[in-house]
């Protein structure tokens, strides 16, 4: 089925502009703010802003919606991972975020969703490119990085997928990586110097001191038999999904692998950010939506197994649903 609807543009432009509409509506008629309890102090200065005007939290949640799903198509597009023009990206994107009801809730890591989209975006061209150019790429991601976490704590591990990402690609890599960790610290520099010209100090060290952090974790007892159902299926159907994928792309170009390399990457550090999030599940697996919608894109490319990749899509969205 899956397969099928991959190699028909029209009816994924027609299942894309349905689960839009969805999507937008669900925005405008139930979003609501997520608890700011144990947030950074910019991020419960934004919050405090938009409960006090919730026509802004609609429109930038649309905007930021539609720019996420742009931008991961571009990236899908732009690294060629498909031969032929497919909107499955976007398709699984929304198909994700709205089964698993993330529209409801705004939190932080809408935010962070929207920066690491254009992190993205950041590296799909000229991969061997050197000189300022690229350093400049490479400062601007750590700023923003920095920017990020000053709205969501758990944004400083994107720093690990933007070291690992340095390292798996032929970059002069200490110095890249030493810029990176410079325009990441600006932003900290900048935040503690405004701290003590504003005499605010205090506020941020009660902030961080009491940020919440490993909020899964600590309510793992709190979670029901489909709760946990849904997690260990989740773990096995990424394991799956990644190596069929791997083993789709083994054929294929190196610069491909090599591509594609920087997804396994992601779902590794977003799987970690899920864990250190202080957001509460099912929240906090939004930050999963950029892979997972990946993986699912290049498993409708592959012919081997059709059925069978069907079945598994159908029952992960399912149980999502729970």
């Amino acid at each position: 089925m899956f397969f099928f609807i991959n190699k028909k543009s029209i009816l994924q432009l027609v299942i894309l502009v349905a689960l839009l509409v969805w999507s937008v509506f669900t925005i405008l008629t139930q979003m609501t703010l997520c608890p700011m309890d144990g947030q950074t102090v910019l991020c419960q200065s934004f919050f405090t802003f938009l409960a006090a005007h919730k026509f802004f939290t609609k429109a930038i949640s649309i905007l930021l919606l539609l720019l996420e799903i742009l931008f991961v198509q571009r990236y899908f597009d732009v690294n060629k991972f498909a031969d032929n023009q497919t909107y499955m990206p976007m398709v699984f994107f929304l198909l994700f975020t709205n089964l698993g009801r993330f529209w409801k809730t705004f939190s932080p890591v809408n935010l962070t969703l929207f920066i690491f989209v254009l992190l993205l975006l950041f590296f799909v061209k000229d991969d061997n490119d050197r000189g300022s150019r690229n350093y400049n790429r490479v400062f601007s991601a750590g700023i923003l990085v920095g920017l990020a976490t000053l709205l969501d704590p758990s944004a400083i591990w994107l720093l690990l997928f933007m070291i690992m990402v340095l390292l798996a690609n032929q970059f002069s890599k200490f110095k890249e990586l030493l810029i990176l960790l410079i325009g990441f610290a600006n932003v900290v520099i900048y935040l503690f110097a405004i701290g003590y010209l504003t005499d605010t100090l205090p506020v941020i060290g009660h902030s961080i001191k009491y940020l919440n952090t490993f909020t899964m974790l600590k309510n793992i007892k709190l979670l029901s038999i489909t709760n946990w159902g849904f997690v260990g299926f989740l773990l096995l159907f990424v394991i799956y999904t990644a190596f069929t994928d791997k083993m789709f792309y083994d054929n294929k170009l190196v610069i491909l692998r090599k591509r594609f390399t920087n997804t396994h990457f992601m779902m590794f550090v977003l799987l970690i950010m899920v864990v250190f999030s202080g957001l509460h599940y099912p929240t906090s697996l939004l930050y999963l939506s950029i892979p997972i919608c990946l993986y699912l894109s290049v498993l409708c490319l592959n012919k081997k197994r059709k059925i069978f990749h069907d079945l598994l899509i159908i029952a992960f969205f399912v149980l999502l649903c729970l």
